[in-house]
């Protein structure tokens, strides 16, 4: 496997643990209605969610060569 698809494999896997949390918080706020607007707030955050899973995805595939690539 390649050090770019390695990166982005490692992207993948934090970003979707970033997801996950992020959609837990906005599920909650949904139920507990911690704003006057909880559906507004809740939606926005699903969308940052979803744009930190994949901007983690991205980052690790161009940052991954640069770690992972040893100079001799």
């Amino acid at each position: 496997m390649s050090p770019a698809m390695t990166g982005a494999l490692i992207g993948f896997v934090i970003g979707f643990m970033g997801f996950v949390s992020l959609r837990i918080v906005a599920n909650r706020i949904e139920t507990k209605s911690v704003t006057p607007e909880p559906k507004k707030t809740a939606a926005v955050i699903r969308i940052v969610a979803l744009a930190d899973w994949l901007l983690f995805t991205v980052l690790g595939f161009f940052l991954g060569p640069i770690m992972f690539t040893t100079q001799s």
